[in-house]
């Protein structure tokens, strides 16, 4: 793994992003066994289950792992201080764990109260940590393209979190707005295209040569991808004020997003280790989903199999894949930390690879690719294939906490050794 570049020396606490990479499996699992006790109702995107589960999987599992990645990465890549990452990253922890479920059960139960509750919880989990996490980004001077990407993710996050408690007043008679369905797409876009696709393209920067030896991406599109991202946001957001016809900046957006997913797998390709890690195929299939997806968004494909195979293919599998190289390296580093300021060497600190066993990551990713047709069948109101989706939900969900809690007692376990067994021997 090629650190050059990075801060290490600012990395927090690995207990810090653990807490979320930990629960985020938990709704995962729950949003499988919502989807296969209710498989007839995957072909209404208004339908309660389908509501529940997508805020459970797109905030409880995707967004809980984006926040604890950035808790990790920004003091690692930019060398900035998030202040006590332990106090400040418990409230958002906390809040978004709370939050998530409740969201889940307002829309299931059609409690626009609890939804209610739900939502606050959640901003009250991510507004202070976009302000946290994007007020020293935009003091920082010369940003690197990550730095600058991240920034866009942050602002765009923000819309969505306004967006959503906007939705949730006009849902609870609070507010009037004649035109919800023509806000919840634009919700739906600023979340997929802005929040998830922004922050999973600007860390792709960074992490793809870090983690597998490689190129880097074309400086061209390093330096414009995020702003012509950021810019048609704007101007789908503007069309759809106006009450124009936002399809324009929706196909833009598509060809960006192909062409990202064009070069991503063409990087990959010409890694400079060809040995074989499951991970380069996890994001492998993430790129050519978000390709499919946006051939078929370009090409007038149904709006609902877009953002499933964009949330599954880039919101669950690329998050899947990434941790297993995240978690094993963050426990690593911990271990190498503690034993060297205790100055206690006798204890041997497992191999990165030895943190998770080498045919789990395999199984997960056969489950989450067989995830992807079965959810595009199940859309189209075929109750068989959406009784397998949550099966095959609640299978992905249940592996990943295995191979997650393993590493972490494997780590907790070598931790403890290197603390108590020398002092016995003192």
């Amino acid at each position: 793994m090629n650190t050059s570049g990075l801060s290490l020396e600012q990395a927090p606490p690995v207990e810090v992003p653990l807490r979320f990479f930990l629960a985020a499996p938990l709704h995962l699992l729950l949003a499988g066994i919502l989807i296969a006790l209710n498989p007839g109702e995957l072909g209404s995107r208004w339908s309660p289950a389908v509501l529940a589960s997508v805020h459970l999987v797109a905030l409880g599992f995707m967004t809980q792992i984006m926040i604890g990645s950035l808790f990790q990465l920004l003091p690692v890549l930019s060398g900035i201080s998030l202040g006590r990452l332990e106090r400040n990253s418990l409230l958002p922890w906390l809040s978004l764990n709370l939050g998530a479920p409740c969201m889940g059960a307002g829309f299931l139960f059609g409690n626009f109260s609890l939804l209610a509750v739900g939502a606050a919880s959640v901003a009250l989990a991510v507004l202070p940590f976009i302000f946290i996490a994007l007020f020293p980004l935009l003091k920082r001077d010369a940003p690197t393209f990550t730095i600058r990407g991240i920034r866009f993710a942050l602002a765009v996050f923000f819309l969505v979190v306004c967006y959503g408690l906007f939705l949730v007043a006009v849902l609870n008679n609070w507010l009037p707005s004649e035109r919800l369905t023509t806000h919840v797409d634009t919700h739906a876009t600023l979340a997929l295209a802005g929040w998830l696709g922004l922050l999973a393209m600007s860390i792709s920067f960074q992490l793809t040569p870090l983690f597998f030896i490689t190129g880097e991406f074309p400086s061209w599109f390093r330096q414009g991808a995020g702003i012509a991202i950021l810019a048609l946001l704007c101007l789908r957001m503007t069309l759809v004020l106006l009450e124009l016809d936002p399809s324009i900046a929706t196909n833009l957006l598509s060809l960006t997003a192909m062409l990202f997913s064009l070069l991503f797998i063409r990087l990959l390709r010409k890694r400079a280790r060809k040995t074989p890690d499951p991970v380069v195929f996890y994001w492998q299939v993430s790129a050519l989903t978000l390709f499919i997806a946006s051939l078929l968004l370009l090409f007038g494909g149904q709006g609902e199999t877009v953002a499933a195979l964009a949330l599954i293919g880039v919101g669950v599998i690329m998050p899947c894949g990434t941790l297993l190289k995240i978690i094993p390296f963050l426990s690593w580093l911990q271990l190498q930390n503690n034993q060297s300021k205790l100055g206690r060497f006798v204890i041997r600190i497992p191999h990165m690879n030895s943190f998770i066993d080498a045919t789990s990551p395999w199984i997960l990713l056969a489950l989450l690719i067989l995830l992807l047709p079965s959810l595009a069948v199940a859309l189209r109101g075929y109750s068989y294939a959406g009784l397998f989706s949550g099966l095959l939900l609640i299978a992905c969900a249940l592996l990943q906490m295995r191979i997650f809690i393993g590493a972490h007692t494997k780590f907790r376990s070598t931790n403890r050794k290197i603390i108590e067994i020398p002092l016995k021997a003192d």
